[in-house]
């Protein structure tokens, strides 16, 4: 694995994707879970496993699913977070020759069953306010029942922030929170 590497976590709407790219502009490296997700839904061989299991493969219509039933959630978790893992892993060997820091995007880190805790040095959690991430959940187009039902199905932020080595606060101005990243980013680039 890389030599030093650190999760990022927190709540669905939180702001890590902005915050990662923040880390990426400090000369971190940086890999984002969702996006290996994302990825999965156009492999054909997950898109069959998804349609046996769940009659569709459409992430949206998985959603409405998954997040009005947490046995539908496991199963879901089940047949991805594996894949997700692999993929994880094969990209961290690729950046282990690297001497640059990575940060990895891992929104489900604590709740995952999976072993990634073995992979990072640290973990930063993103804390915001509920009432900002129903905002953004509603800007991406989710109702306040449909946003409710993703954030509560995620351990709470505020278990995430205790169990965090160090706390992005994103519940300011964007120059705040980009502040923080940076002087976040410097204490781990001398980890």
């Amino acid at each position: 694995m890389a030599s030093k590497c650190f999760a990022l976590t927190g709540g669905i709407a939180t702001g890590k994707s902005f915050i990662l790219k923040e880390f990426r502009r400090q000369g971190f490296k940086t890999i984002d879970c969702d996006s290996i997700v994302a990825s999965l839904y156009r492999n054909e061989t997950v898109k069959r496993k998804l349609r046996k299991e769940f009659g569709t493969a459409n992430k949206k219509g998985l959603g409405g699913i998954v997040f009005a039933s947490p046995s539908k959630r496991k199963k879901l978790e089940f047949i991805l977070h594996p894949i997700v893992l692999r993929e994880l892993r094969k990209r961290l060997s690729a950046l282990k020759k690297q001497k640059k820091p990575v940060v990895v995007d891992v929104p489900l880190f604590f709740e995952s069953r999976q072993p990634f805790h073995g992979l990072f040095s640290g973990v930063s959690a993103v804390r915001t306010t509920k009432k900002q991430q129903l905002a953004r959940l509603a800007e991406r187009g989710f109702s306040k029942k449909e946003a409710l039902q993703r954030i509560n199905s995620q351990m709470p932020l505020v278990k995430k922030l205790k169990k965090s080595d160090y706390i992005i606060n994103n519940t300011k101005s964007k120059p705040f929170t980009i502040k923080q990243v940076r002087l976040l980013a410097k204490k781990l680039g001398d980890f």
